[in-house]
């Protein structure tokens, strides 16, 4: 959905020099834009003027960022040398708008839903919750 925002969450002090969020300014209001296959998180990459300019800083830990799902974004290289960047988002939409199959497979490479819950109670409720939903679904495109 077009209307999916996302909270992005630091999961510690992420300054600059750490990789922190950064966004292309303005981004949002030229609608969905092209995008090609890449890699890293999301497996998409927006085709942004070279010229674009980006915002950003450091961000410490407490703080979060609200981003609309037309919002560029991307964590910048990490240059600590010796740290991981470590930071969380959750992204909402209603419920009454389709939801992308991949958005409900688990966000890490190669690994299924069976891996994550081997080793959880049987009956546990939490188990594929939103296969008790009325959700449309859709494939990306």
């Amino acid at each position: 959905s077009e209307e999916t925002w996302t909270a992005w969450l630091p999961c510690g002090h992420c300054p600059v020099s750490l990789g922190s969020l950064v966004i292309a300014k303005g981004s949002h209001q030229h609608g969905k834009l092209d995008h090609k296959v890449a890699s890293g998180p999301g497996g998409r990459q927006a085709e942004m003027e070279a010229e674009q300019t980006w915002v950003g800083g450091d961000y410490a830990c407490g703080d979060v960022v609200i981003l609309h799902s037309l919002t560029v974004h991307q964590g910048r290289n990490n240059l600590s040398g010796d740290r991981l960047r470590v930071s969380c988002d959750f992204r909402y939409q209603p419920m009454s708008h389709p939801v992308r199959v991949d958005s409900l497979m688990p966000h890490s490479a190669g690994q299924k839903w069976e891996e994550i819950y081997q080793d959880w109670d049987p009956n546990d409720k939490l188990k594929y919750y939103w296969q008790n939903w009325d959700l449309k679904t859709v494939e990306r495109t």
